[in-house]
């Protein structure tokens, strides 16, 4: 299958074999002191090209093309990135957001506003350092994720998020249990 400018998809995949070691070198030394994915930030680099072959006429992948290509894919990453984790840490629930009630019967949303508020007190009774990875595991983001923008190792965030999922089982469900028994 040829591209608009001539490049099959076997001259595009030699081409990419001949400079992938040195795509893959500079991806490195560029995001090496972050959490970025190589082979993430390597597929960028890979459409970048695509689409330059497309475009242009007589391309040059000469040695400091393909560094600034690399450095403009790091950067543009590094800032979707950081400004996910921004709007995720603004968007953070501190108390009646966790269940959103939806159109509901009366008795409904108040059971609702009932659970959400023994949840909101089982959180917060939790150890502090399993409050905030807690939470945002509950709002659906992956441990990775939570130690990316709390500045934790993975395994931490597992451990102290997966800590936390258990004993906000426990104390919720002793919390609604006396409720439920009348």
């Amino acid at each position: 299958m040829k591209s608009g400018n001539g490049w099959s998809n076997e001259q595009f995949a030699q081409l990419m074999a001949r400079h992938e070691p040195e795509l893959r070198r500079m991806i490195l030394q560029k995001a090496r002191d972050s959490s970025l994915s190589v082979d993430e930030l390597l597929q960028d680099v890979r459409l970048k090209i695509w689409q330059m072959l497309q475009s242009e006429n007589n391309p040059t992948l000469d040695s400091s093309y393909l560094r600034k290509m690399v450095v403009s894919v790091v950067i543009d990453t590094f800032r979707r990135v950081q400004a996910r984790q921004e709007v995720a840490l603004a968007d953070l629930p501190e108390s009646g957001e966790l269940m959103v009630a939806a159109v509901q019967s009366p008795d409904r949303v108040q059971e609702t506003r009932e659970r959400e508020r023994v949840l909101h007190q089982a959180i917060s009774e939790l150890p502090e350092r399993r409050q905030a990875p807690t939470r945002m595991l509950l709002l659906g983001f992956n441990t990775k994720e939570i130690a990316n923008m709390l500045k934790m190792t993975e395994a931490t965030v597992r451990n102290l998020a997966y800590r936390g999922a258990e004993d906000l089982r426990v104390r919720v469900s002793a919390m609604l249990r006396p409720a439920n028994d009348e």
